[in-house]
């Protein structure tokens, strides 16, 4: 995964992480972004915290608190399914993890 903003080549600028693996890195800075006010514009930058949280959750699957904040991300960004998948791995992390209990009450059921 690249760690760095893009175009930086000298040695300290390579190790600066952009914005959206800091915040997918750091369970406060993104339930912060997480529960900011709702605007259209912010879907880019959404899509790209859901992708940097995605892929850190590749490498590290068992972190229900970090599944439950993915899932949140996805229902702002409307996907329920996704979130429902992540509630589901999360509660396979931790089956009782509270968070991610109330999360999965708060979901549409899918349709069959």
């Amino acid at each position: 995964m690249k760690d760095t903003a893009p175009g930086m080549r000298c040695g300290v600028c390579r190790r600066i992480p952009t914005f959206s693996n800091r915040v997918a890195r750091d369970t406060r800075l993104l339930q912060a972004v997480i529960n900011l006010p709702a605007h259209e514009r912010d879907t880019p930058m959404l899509r790209a915290l859901e992708s940097r949280l995605a892929l850190l959750l590749q490498s590290q699957p068992a972190h229900p608190d970090r599944q439950v904040l993915l899932a949140k991300l996805q229902l702002r960004l409307g996907d329920h399914r996704a979130a429902g998948r992540s509630v589901r791995r999360a509660l396979r992390a931790r089956p009782d993890y509270p968070q991610a209990l109330r999360l999965r009450a708060t979901l549409p059921v899918p349709e069959l």
